[in-house]
């Protein structure tokens, strides 16, 4: 009988530790983003996750051109709405899934991409995928893993 509940009490604590451990890995090296040749300054900075670089939604939003205007952060619902030039995205906080619309056509992609990473919070700061969010707004990326820069050109 005490076996058992042995058996029981190790069981119950290495399942908390598995749902504790989390899934997303953060890279502990520090990531430089540079837009048209200006690095972006950010009280937060950029990380990688699963392989994608993290930064800010405002922060890499801005240094693209999006004014805050054009930048609607929904905290009930956790997502984020952009309205630039001609284009409409929408991101939700934990999905993968996302939404570009041409506002011109406002006809959707016709292949749907979901991003590898999902957006997400931490310390206070929303987090979002550089390369997506540079891609959707149609800047080009270019990743250096040798000294771990982004740079983006618009």
């Amino acid at each position: 009988m005490r076996t058992k509940r042995q058996y029981k009490r190790i069981l119950c604590i290495l399942s908390v530790l598995l749902l504790l451990s989390g899934s997303v890995a953060f890279a502990e090296t520090e990531v430089a983003v540079y837009v048209n040749g200006t690095r972006i300054a950010t009280d937060t900075p950029a990380i990688i996750v699963d392989g994608r670089t993290m930064l800010p939604f405002r922060s890499i939003l801005n240094a693209l051109g999006v004014s805050n205007e054009s930048i609607t952060w929904d905290a009930g619902s956790r997502s984020i709405e952009i309205r630039h030039e001609n284009k409409y995205i929408f991101l939700m906080i934990g999905n993968t899934d996302f939404l570009i619309l041409d506002l011109i056509s406002g006809i959707p992609p016709k292949e749907r991409v979901p991003m590898d990473v999902a957006p997400f919070i931490r310390d206070g700061r929303t987090l979002v995928p550089v390369r997506f969010i540079s891609e959707a707004l149609d800047a080009t990326v270019n990743w250096d893993p040798v000294i771990k820069t982004v740079s983006i050109t618009r």
